[in-house]
């Protein structure tokens, strides 16, 4: 049986079509579980951040609607909260990303 492209009732079309939604709804499944993985631990980065330099949180759920609305500017409020990089060098490998002997950011 010949495959036609503008035939869309073929049983031949209607089984690709089929297996392309499983894998769309497979993909999906991961991007969903991922988004969830990100938030918690973005959420547990910021809380422990917050615990450790003694930043005052303004409302209650802060941590998670700044997560929520916009990833990339939480984890940049992260660097500017925990290290001067104008003043000292970023490291790779170390606790903390910048040189051991840095002064701690309060």
């Amino acid at each position: 049986m010949e495959l036609r492209a503008d035939d869309p009732t073929s049983p031949e079309i209607a089984d690709l079509e089929e297996e392309i939604n499983s894998y769309q709804q497979t993909l999906h499944l991961f991007e969903y579980a991922f988004g969830i993985y990100a938030f918690v631990v973005l959420y547990r980065t910021r809380r422990a951040i917050r615990q450790r330099y003694a930043i005052p949180q303004e409302f209650c759920c802060e941590d998670a609607v700044c997560i929520a609305c916009c990833r990339c500017c939480a984890v940049a409020q992260y660097g500017r909260h925990t290290a001067d990089y104008e003043r000292y060098r970023s490291v790779c490998f170390s606790t903390t990303g910048v040189p051991e002997q840095h002064p701690s950011l309060v």
